[in-house]
């Protein structure tokens, strides 16, 4: 089978790749000449390069591919401009279906977020797929961004008749996480340790389980659904005891006082975006999340894709050596 991974030097993205590749498909990467290459290096597939924001190089790229997985939606970089943010998402995610239809790709897997999942039925019950997320619940514009990119994949299949499938996937740990985004807590706690840990709730799981799903969904995923790859739900504190035991720190004792750095995280992030419109400032995503995360049901791709999470500290153990091997941490 050959397949298009777009966002292959994206965590997720890149895990994908290669589960596709040990799969034994025929693979093919669109990237720009001389961004993190270092991420496919090695690897068995075909690199086109291109421009994957321009519409020849997408339509390119996928020619004579079968399935496309597209793990590279739209993400706003900070909290601010929120409805230019959700123009933005609804171009990107025209561009990349118009050159699937154009390119004939016979099945598309969309890799979306549990911030498109909805509160539970009642309050002792985790959400599932049943439950979906309304536009503008969350202030920050991440959620409204990946919800219209998930309807807009949805009525995609029921437009032209391409089997879709959607990947609602939680937070993210694991090897090949070149941009150093879900790896920086980690690399902080090896460095430095911290004792603080944010408080709430959190599902996380290993990039490489999650690809895992990602292949089964092309193969047996059923078209139209959304299938959630969540994984431990855990307290932000467990997390971060976790972590700090795989560093062989001392665990988190002192909680984050929230209000005041949301307060902090709100004006540094006006100042720091001040007359830069498009630079990212992470914290405000991670208020949000502390806010707005929480637990999630994977029993559907369990019992429908056979879906499976390895232990926690596996994860970080195994991503703490794929950082000290690429020199990320020393």
């Amino acid at each position: 089978m050959r397949t298009l991974v777009l966002g292959a030097t994206s965590l997720i993205g890149n895990n994908v790749l290669r589960a596709a590749i040990d799969a034994g498909w025929e693979t093919v990467v669109l990237e720009q000449a001389s961004l993190r290459r270092a991420a496919l290096e090695g690897l068995e597939a075909e690199i086109i390069a291109g421009n994957p924001d321009e519409p020849d190089a997408l339509v390119s790229a996928m020619r004579g591919c079968e399935t496309l997985f597209h793990t590279a939606g739209y993400s706003p970089p900070n909290r601010l401009h929120h409805l230019h943010r959700l123009a933005q998402a609804r171009q990107h995610i025209g561009r990349v279906l118009r050159a699937a239809q154009e390119a004939r790709i016979t099945r598309l897997v969309y890799t979306s977020s549990t911030s498109t999942i909805g509160r539970p039925d009642t309050p002792s019950s985790l959400p599932d797929e049943w439950n979906r997320y309304r536009l503008g619940q969350a202030l920050h514009p991440y959620w409204d961004a990946k919800l219209v990119q998930e309807e807009a994949v949805l009525a995609f299949g029921r437009e032209s008749g391409i089997p879709v499938v959607i990947l609602n996937a939680s937070e993210a740990v694991g090897p090949f996480d070149f941009d150093l985004v879900a790896s920086q807590p980690l690399l902080e706690m090896a460095r430095r340790g911290s004792r603080r840990y944010m408080p709430g709730r959190i599902s996380v799981a290993d990039a490489r389980d999650m690809a895992q799903g990602h292949i089964m969904a092309a193969q047996h995923g059923r078209a139209g659904e959304r299938y959630i790859v969540a994984g431990h739900n855990i307290t932000r504190q467990e997390m971060t005891a976790v972590m700090a035991f795989a560093c062989k720190r001392p665990p988190p004792d002192r909680p984050v006082n929230m209000h005041r750095f949301e307060r902090w995280t709100r004006f540094s992030e006006r100042l720091s975006c001040l007359g830069r419109r498009d630079r990212p400032f992470p914290l405000g995503y991670l208020v949000a999340a502390v806010r707005l995360g929480g637990w999630y049901a994977s029993g559907k791709a369990r019992a429908e894709l056979g879906y499976t999470n390895r232990p926690l500290i596996n994860s970080f153990r195994t991503t703490l050596s794929w950082l000290q091997e690429m020199s990320f941490l020393r």
